[in-house]
Parts: C-alpha cells; structure tokens; sequence
C-alpha cells in the first residue's frame, strides 16, 4: 500500500485551509465573494443560536481566521487555538461548554499527546532533560513561534530546542546558523532517526504532518501540535469509527432506506513504511504518494486487461491554447485522472450508505468516483436560521432518485431543472434534458392519491392546488389549502397553508390532508430521455451538463454562466442546496462522468485547492475529457458534472487495498489526499472476464 502523505502546508499558504488545517477545532468557513459564512464550535450546542454572546464569540474567531499569513505564523495557531478557547471561556459558563466533544478520537495505541488536553502532557515533561521540537519544514517562520508556546504559554521548565529538516524556504539565521539538531528528509527517514531523539531523557513535539506519520506508525510519545480533532491520525487509522456520530437519520417509512449499504467498517485502511531512498520533488511534495508504475495506477486497472484504460498525469495550459502534459506541479498545472470504461467490463451504479463512508474496501475490484450532491450538515444548519420546522433527516440526495432492482425499488419526485444521469441494464451511461410530463403519487396500497400534470403540476397561481416544486424559487404557496411538504417520500411536515416551499422537496396542496394508507411513493413520467424509463437500472438528478451531443456547452465562462443559469443553480433555493457555489469561473477541484462516442464510459478527477494542482474550471473538464477521449481515438457524446470541492475524488480498491488515484483536497474529516466520507458515491465494479 502506498505512503499517503498530506499536501505540504505551503501548497495552501493564501486559502482558509492554511490555518484550518492545524486549527481544524473549528468548522470555518469564510466564503470570499459569497454572503455564506458558516463558523460553528461543537461544544457549544446548547446554547441557543439567539445568544448575543456567540456573536461576539464568532467575530474573535472570524478575526483570527481572517488574518494575514504572516501574523498566523508570528503568532503561532497552537497559540491561537488557545487564545480562542480563553475567549470562549470568558463568556461562556463552565456547565455551557462541552469540552468533551473536542477531545481526539484516536485509537488507544497512539501515543501522542494533546497539549490543551490536562491528562499526558505534565507527566510527559515531568523529569525531562529537554523539549525537542520538530518543526514544520514548510512554513519556517513557525518554528520559533512554536517554540515560544512551550516556553511563555505553558511555562516549559526545560530547554526546548529546534530539529530542522530540509526545508524549501531558508530558516531563520537564529536557526540554521545554531546547534539545532537535523533531521533527514521525511522521504528518507529511518525509524531509528525518529528514535535517536529521545536519547538522553529528551521529550518531543512535532508540528510537521509527514514527521508526525513516522511518530505515530512507531508507537513514540509526543507532542502533537497539529489539528487536535484527529485530522491526520483519520488517515493512519482508518476513518470509520465505533464512536463517530455519522449515521444516516432515515424515517423509518421511507423506501429510501432499502438502498442503504451498510459500508465495511475498516480500522486501518492505509499503511505506513519509511522510505529509504531518494524520490522525486513531486514525491516528496505529498502530491504523488508512491503508488504502482509512474502514473500511480494500480496493476490490475493500469495493464487495461478488465476493460480499464487509466492514468494521472499533470496538464497545463499549452502555448497558443489547450493543454499540454507536464512532469509535474508547476504554474497552472493540474492533476487529472481519468479512466475510460468497456461498459460489458464493468458495471456502474450508484451506493448509498447507511453511515458517513470512504471507499469501502471489500473483496471486489473497483473504482470509485464522487457522485450526487447531499444535504450536509452545514446545509441544514443554514437552512434552519430561515426556516424553524425541524428536520429529522440527515445527509440525503438533493434532488430525483430512481433505482430499480432493490425490493420494489425507489423513486423520489423531480426537484430543480438539471441534469440527469443514469445507466441501462445493458451498462450504457445516458443524461438528458429535465423534463417531463406528469407526476404521480401512490399510498402503500398503489391507490393514486394525486396525479399533477398540466396546470396542476408546479402551478402558476401560488394559492391553487397542485405539486409545488422548488424550482420557481421561494414562494409561499397553498392558502387556503392543505400543505404536505415531502422529502423524497417522507411526509415531513402537514400543516395548513400557506407554507414555504422547501430548497429539498415539495408541496402537496390539497382542499384536504391526503388520504391513503401506508408509504407513499413517486412516480415520474419523463420527456426526451434518451431511452425508455423501462430500460434504465437507475436515474438521477441534480448534475450540471459539460458536453451535449458532442457539443461543449462550456466553451468560455460565459457560455458556463448561462448554462447553470438554465438549469436552475443560480435560483435562491438552489443555492441553498450547495455547500459550494458553482461559480463558473472558478477553478475547483471537480468529478465528471461521461460517455463517448466509441461507446466508452469515462470518468475524470482533477485535483485542486493548492499550490499543487490548481483545480479546473467547467471549460476546463470538458477540454481535459475531450483531449484524453481524442488520444484514444474517441470523442465525447455527453460530459456531466458530479460532486466536487473535498469531496471530488477517483479512488481504485482491490487486492485488499485502496488506491487513490486523484488527491483529494482537505476538509473537516479528511487528510489532504485522502477520501471524504460521504453517504454516496459512484461505483464501477470491474467484472473478472471468465
């Protein structure tokens, strides 16, 4: 299994994740451009939203986010972190802070230690002869900022020196040019290096994420001056815990929950050795872990003997238009990972899971890309200051479902204008056109409760009866009537009218509350598909199209805007379905799937968010999947866009491992390069040929 490293800090230096990464305390998210802010502390739940005192509380931690790179690193984010914590015990009280949330999951056997946790760290230094602090190779100007942590603001009673590993950037002179102790690169390192440092009664503290890995695989107590919420242990030790709260809430009655998968719990999905040879600068950036062959492609996806033609290269933007490919990081370059699909050699279908899951890694062979937009927890968070009826339902597609072949299957109705994608029994990708004709809604029995076409499907009148959807944008609709508001087929909330029609599902209005027995379910008659419903084995909505009939829908920014603009993202209700804007003219990591010509289905990942890979912007897939589709002697039919930001990905598993092809960019609950635990993803199971 290959080394995962996270990105070097200095790849994020000028974006919110160099400082999120090590103070990832807090869930921050500041939005230049955007009125969307989202600053929560999770130990402080209970206290209601209308206190005037988290106002007051959020504008220390906006303040502190929002500062300039060099004041973050003269100040130090451990420092910060603990600036912040005082602010927040001034103004709140003892019993309305729940300290325990925030304590590191890990797993018992590692030896680290919290440095603003009160068990460990006193009897660590208790007796030791000095503090060996290993500082972080990529942002030089920290070390001494660290070191004066220990020294001012925990009152360290012994000497604290400095290890210094090769660095990019010079260290200080006060530094480089003293008795610091050195340290070989990580892409070298020896075990015994890391233990030499304890000789004599030394203790340690590491704020370098690669050293920290050496650390921890070996069992060595220190310091951990890095994100005190389990950040870079989620990759050593697996992402799936017992204690984690990220379950999939479910109503019961919902036909939704009979396509939950119950995802492999695993323990320790990466494994971790020391290298001891030499590799490349991209190598040892964390940007390319060493993986099978050059291009990072596993043996049985790489030799193109199951029907499995892939590659990750580096691109960028060629001399007088288009892209060229280039050895590695560099101005503008972008990782890009592709994969092009005989479609009798696999099979694509959408996973769903009953908890927050990465890849899962099981006895078959598989890709896995990103897939649908779900509803976040950020998302409900922000949906519940505009709206005060509760939801009980957590993390669920954002817009149409329909899969046949589990129990009697399942069908949720249409939401927003965009596209669709699916897939045939026989294995061919299709996308289409929004569209469609009349919608009908059943009780557990199969007696039609309502059927809505014409004038009675999304009315124009907000106060006639009819189905409401979102797509019109906000609107109060029913008075005079009786509203049931759904989520997929969940009656979430029946109440008489007028009521807001919801960013997440629609409105039933009737001169009264629906009659029938049992669960509800959909179903939709669609227009312009590119086959008939009967031959699908499953569609779904909410996708934004890239290519259409050979046609790039996004030649130019402009060209990108307006297609988002017809098919209905830029609406306000949309746009409280992303947790990301799409902004056109943006460059972001992203996912597509496609299909060619030739009859190939493809899907691609560009890596993004640091200095690294740059990310794409919609133009920009379509480019990079056209130019790949032309080198094997194909061109594109149709290009969507599917999931992006941290959680755009292309991961293989098989051989008992799990390879990520695409690095994936950082969030709240992932490493850089590691997969983001989502409740969906894409799956292309590679069938073995007879």
């Amino acid at each position: 299994m290959s080394l995962v490293l996270p990105c070097p800090m200095r790849a994020y230096r000028g974006t919110k994740w160099y400082k999120r990464l090590v103070t990832a305390e807090y869930a921050v998210m500041l939005d230049s451009g955007s009125a969307r802010e989202s600053i929560r502390d999770r130990s402080l739940d209970s206290v209601p939203r209308t206190d005037p005192r988290l106002a007051d509380y959020r504008e220390g931690i906006r303040a502190a986010f929002s500062a300039p790179d060099g004041e973050w690193d003269a100040t130090g984010p451990f420092a910060t972190l603990r600036e912040l914590r005082r602010l927040k015990s001034s103004l709140f009280e003892p019993t309305e802070i729940d300290w325990s949330c925030l304590a590191p999951k890990r797993d018992p056997s590692a030896a680290w230690i919290d440095p603003l946790g009160s068990d460990g760290l006193a009897g660590y230094l208790a007796g030791a002869s000095r503090l060996i602090l290993v500082a972080d190779c990529d942002r030089t100007s920290l070390a001494e900022a660290c070191a004066r942590t220990f020294r001012d603001s925990l009152g360290v009673g012994v000497p604290v020196d400095i290890a210094l590993g090769p660095s990019v950037t010079p260290w200080p002179r006060t530094l480089s040019e003293g008795s610091a102790p050195r340290l070989p690169g990580y892409w070298e390192l020896e075990a015994s290096d890391l233990e030499s440092l304890y000789e004599g009664g030394a203790a340690v503290a590491c704020a370098d994420p690669r050293y920290a890995f050496g650390f921890v695989a070996l069992g060595l107590p220190f310091v951990s001056l890095l994100d005190c919420s389990d950040w870079y242990s989620a990759a050593l030790h697996g992402q799936n815990r017992d204690d984690d709260d990220d379950g999939i809430a479910v109503p019961a009655a919902s036909g939704f929950s009979g396509l939950l998968t119950k995802a492999w719990a695993e323990r320790s999905g990466y494994r971790f050795r020391f290298w001891n040879e030499a590799r490349s600068e991209e190598e040892r950036s964390g940007m390319l872990p060493i993986r099978h062959r050059d291009a990072g492609i596993p043996a049985w996806a790489a030799d193109g003997e199951l029907g499995v033609d892939a590659e990750a290269r580096f691109f960028g933007p060629a001399v007088g238009g288009g892209w060229e490919r280039r050895p590695g990081p560099g101005e503008g370059a972008v990782h890009v990972s592709f994969a092009s699909l005989e479609p009798s050699s696999v099979r694509i279908e959408p996973v769903f899971f009953d908890s927050m899951s990465p890849p899962p890694v099981t006895g078959e062979k598989a890709l896995y890309c990103s897939f649908n937009y779900y509803m976040t927890d950020n998302l409900l968070e922000w949906y519940s200051e505009n709206d005060r009826r509760p939801i009980a339902w957590r993390r669920f597609p954002l817009d149409y479902v329909y899969v046949t072949g589990e129990a009697a299957g399942f069908e949720s109705p249409p939401l927003y204008r965009k596209t669709l994608l699916g897939c045939t029994s026989s294995g061919r990708l299709v996308a289409g056109a929004y569209s469609f004709s009349s919608v009908t809604l059943r009780d557990g029995r199969g007696d039609v409760v309502g059927r809505f076409s014409g004038e009675a499907l999304d009315p124009a009148d907000p106060d006639a009866p009819g189905l409401f959807l979102p797509g019109k944008g906000p609107r109060r609709v029913g008075a005079g009537l009786h509203c049931t508001s759904f989520i997929h087929d969940e009656p979430w909330d029946s109440r008489p009218g007028p009521v807001e029609v919801p960013p997440f599902g629609v409105v039933v209005a009737s001169a009264s509350p629906l009659a029938g027995a049992g669960r509800f379910s959909w179903s939709v008659e669609w227009a312009d598909l590119p086959c008939a419903k009967e031959e699908l084995s499953w569609l779904m909505g909410g996708f934004n199209c890239l290519v259409e009939d050979g046609v790039d829908l996004c030649p130019t920014v402009t060209a990108a805007a307006e297609r988002l603009e017809r098919e209905g993202w830029t609406n306000p209700l949309s746009t409280q379905t992303q947790e990301t804007q799409l902004e056109a003219d943006i460059r972001q990591p992203r996912c597509c799937v496609g299909w060619t010509r030739g009859g190939q289905a493809i899907v691609m990942a560009v890596s993004g968010r640091s200095a690294l890979s740059a990310g794409a912007r919609f133009g920009d897939l379509s480019s990079l999947a056209s130019l790949l589709a032309a080198e094997r002697g194909d061109g594109l039919e149709f290009l969507v866009n599917v999931d992006g930001g941290a959680s755009a990905m292309l991961c293989a598993v098989g051989d008992g491992e799990r390879a990520m092809l695409s690095y994936p960019s950082p969030s709240d609950n992932n490493p850089a390069g590691v997969a983001r635990k989502v409740p969906s993803l894409l799956r292309i199971a590679i069938l073995e040929k007879p």
